[in-house]
């Protein structure tokens, strides 16, 4: 199983393209439901990672908790 946290951070260090093609890159990596969204003037990343939903956001739109890791600009975590 491809780890989520070590994919989004090789993304990151990578320096590329941000949020707008992470969800490419993602499904590149292995994670097939891996989809970018916009709603509401907010753009995120959504993929299923160990049988759960996760998220991928800017970290300063979100309250950080125990199980949100910070990779670079991102929240990386559950709602």
């Amino acid at each position: 199983m491809n780890n989520l946290f070590k994919d989004v951070q090789t993304i990151v260090n990578s320096g590329k393209d941000g949020i707008y093609t992470m969800s490419d890159k993602l499904n590149a990596m292995g994670h097939k439901d891996a989809e970018y969204i916009s709603a509401s003037g907010i753009r995120y990343v959504k993929v299923t990672y160990k049988g759960t939903p996760h998220y991928v956001i800017a970290k300063s739109g979100v309250e950080i908790d125990a199980d949100t890791q910070i990779i670079g600009p991102y929240a990386v975590g559950v709602v």
